[in-house]
C-alpha cells in the first residue's frame, strides 16, 4: 500500500480562528441563520461544504479550486476533535431495520466525556465535495490519489484543522457502496418475502429509529449521530489580497 505523509493538524480557540480567518466567522454566522430559518439544531453535527479559497487564511496549503468540509459540533464542548480532525474516515452502508433502505455514510469517530461517538455524513450529500476532486483523477493509471481533503471541526469555543488523503481506493470503496444503496437498493432482489415480513415485524417492535441529528446509543457508552450536510459554497466571498 502507498504510504502517505501524516496529516498536520492544528488546534486553536474559536476567537483566534475568527481573527485569523474572518471567512470562517462569516460562514458560521450564515450557518446559524440558515439553521434558524430551516429549524435545524445547530449544535447537533451540522456539516457544510465550503469553498477552500474563502478560508485560505485558515488553510493556506489547500487547493483554492477544491472544496473543504466543515463539521460543527458546537454543543460537544468536550469532544476530542483535535484527534478526530486528522482521521481517515470510514465508508460503509447502513441497512434499516426493515431492510427497505440502504444508505452510504462516511464516518469520523471521537471521544466526548469518555463516550465513544461517531458522526455519520450521508454520501449523497457529500457528492459536491467529492466532485470538486474528480476532475484530477487518472482513471487509467490506477495510482492512489494523493490529494489532501481539508477538514475543519468546530466544538464549543475551539477549532481543529486537519484533513485526510483522498485515495483512489477510498473513492472506489464509496462507488461500490453506492451501487447497492440509495436509489440503487432493491430489497426484493436481496431478500425473500419471508425475510422482509420478519424484518418489518422487528422494525415495528423497535419503534421509530433516530433520524438525522439525533444521537442514538448503539451500545453502552457508544453513540452515533447521523449528520446532515449543507452545500455552503458561495456563502462566503474570497478574502481580498493585501497589497
Amino acid at each position: 500500500p502507498t504510504a502517505f505523509p501524516p496529516v498536520d493538524t492544528a488546534f486553536m480557540t474559536l476567537m483566534v480562528a475568527f481573527n485569523l480567518c474572518p471567512g470562517l466567522g462569516a460562514l458560521v454566522l450564515k450557518l446559524v441563520d440558515h439553521c434558524k430559518v430551516n429549524g435545524l439544531p445547530l449544535g447537533q453535527g451540522i456539516s457544510v461544504i465550503a469553498d477552500a479559497r474563502a478560508l485560505r487564511q485558515l488553510l493556506p496549503e489547500a487547493n483554492p479550486r477544491r472544496s473543504i468540509l466543515v463539521i460543527s459540533l458546537l454543543n460537544e464542548k468536550n469532544a476530542d476533535i483535535d484527534q478526530a480532525v486528522g482521521q481517515q474516515p470510514s465508508c460503509f452502508n447502513f441497512l434499516s431495520a426493515d431492510l427497505m433502505d440502504n444508505t452510504t455514510y462516511h464516518s469520523w469517530s471521537y471521544l466526548s466525556d469518555e463516550d465513544h461517538k461517531d458522526i455519520w455524513l450521508p454520501d449523497a450529500q457529500l457528492l459536491p465535495l467529492w466532485k470538486s476532486y474528480h476532475w484530477n483523477l487518472d482513471e487509467d493509471s490506477g495510482n492512489a490519489i494523493t490529494e489532501w481533503v481539508p477538514v475543519v471541526m468546530i466544538k464549543g469555543c475551539s477549532v481543529a484543522v486537519g484533513g485526510f488523503w483522498l485515495t483512489k481506493n477510498y473513492l472506489d470503496c464509496a462507488q461500490s457502496a453506492r451501487k447497492i444503496a440509495g436509489e440503487n437498493w432493491d430489497p426484493y432482489q436481496r431478500f425473500s418475502l419471508e425475510q422482509l415480513i420478519e424484518a418489518e415485524a422487528i422494525a415495528k417492535k423497535l419503534g421509530p429509529q433516530p433520524s438525522c441529528l439525533e444521537y442514538c446509543e448503539t451500545s453502552p457508552g457508544k453513540f452515533v449521530v447521523k449528520s446532515t450536510v449543507i452545500d455552503a459554497r458561495g456563502w462566503v466571498d474570497e478574502p481580498r489580497q493585501n497589497h
